[in-house]
């Protein structure tokens, strides 16, 4: 099972974007969700993810500079 790291600073897409897929049907599992690009640089200190999904505009850090 493939290790995802979803980010986004609107709760609402983030939510929508875990419950509206099949992930694990696709082998995938979202284990860790962060608000902010600041957040998700937290989460990395300590976790290897296979796969980032970011959202590229956010206040603080952008999915880019992520």
């Amino acid at each position: 099972m493939y290790k995802i790291l979803l980010v986004d600073d609107e709760r609402r897409i983030r939510e929508g974007v875990k419950n509206n897929y099949p992930w694990e049907d696709m082998g995938f599992q979202i284990k860790w969700e962060a608000s902010d690009g600041l957040e998700a640089m937290r989460i990395l200190e300590s976790n290897i993810p296979d796969v980032v999904l970011t959202d590229i505009v956010m206040s603080g850090m952008s999915g880019i500079e992520l």
